[in-house]
């Protein structure tokens, strides 16, 4: 039985009908509160957007050639970060085929392809959102074509790049 003037109901359930009834309290207050800065810092707001647009727009200029610059003398350590990479999967990928006896190799397999599709570099970087690109040169005007170029030399670009450093990957992890 319970005491008169006392109910069944449980002190957490009590402090949280407290903690909601305080919640609904403070919006109550902070509701006309908000609306009223909204109103007096719209203006201001609005203001000082229209005075940084300018210099926003000039330091995106400014940035767009030494952003350029920069994806330029990065991309060799990418390409070369990209084979290793490669290297790496590939050696992890064989070492699970053999330690599964070929049981998951089709699913090593598509895991092993997509991770190489993720690695294609993309054909032309894009600049950050809202940011303007960099000045390009003019086309230049079409030429009659010469002689085909000579077979390529080098390895073919999806070709790992040797490591240029001496030491040996770790083995990989079973």
């Amino acid at each position: 039985m319970t005491e008169p003037g006392r109910s069944n109901e449980k002190p957490i359930d009590r402090l949280a009908d407290r903690a909601t009834e305080l919640v609904s309290q403070a919006v109550a207050v902070a509701g006309p509160l908000l609306q009223q800065a909204r109103e007096k810092a719209g203006p201001a707001l609005q203001q000082a957007r229209e005075k940084a647009g300018p210099a926003l727009q000039q330091a995106r200029e400014k940035a767009g050639p030494a952003l350029q610059q920069a994806r330029e003398k990065a991309a060799p350590a990418l390409q070369q970060a990209r084979g290793r990479a490669q290297e790496r999967v590939e050696t992890l990928a064989t070492s699970l085929d053999r330690a599964t006896g070929g049981k998951y190799s089709d699913r090593i397999t598509a895991v092993t392809t997509r991770l190489a599709e993720k690695r294609t570099p993309p054909t032309q970087a894009t600049p950050p959102a809202g940011w303007a690109a960099p000045p390009t040169a003019p086309a230049a005007p079409p030429t009659a074509p010469t002689t085909p170029p000579a077979a390529p030399t080098a390895a073919p670009p999806n070709a790992a790049a040797p490591p240029s450093d001496p030491t040996p990957p770790p083995p990989p992890a079973v």
